[in-house]
């Protein structure tokens, strides 16, 4: 209803999606299905407040290739 009422966000607003929102229990057991079974070692990520989405992003991108132990290459010895 907000991208209904609410001016900035009525641009988002199509007339399908209501007829879409009928489908959402489906697509919630596909997405669950794919997350589950996939070897993909996927991380959820919330999305309500910018904020926090752009933090838990940073924050397991930071993890992730802190833990591959990289190291700069050294200088070649002369």
């Amino acid at each position: 209803m907000e991208r209904k009422l609410e001016r900035e966000k009525q641009w988002k607003h199509n007339q399908n999606d209501w007829k879409e929102r009928e489908h959402w229990n489906e697509y919630m057991r596909c997405y669950e299905d794919v997350i589950n079974h996939s070897e993909i070692p996927w991380t959820i990520v919330p999305v309500d407040k910018r904020w926090y989405r752009d933090y838990v992003i940073t924050k397991t991108l930071v993890d992730k290739l802190s833990a591959l132990g990289m190291e700069y290459p050294g200088l070649p010895q002369e």
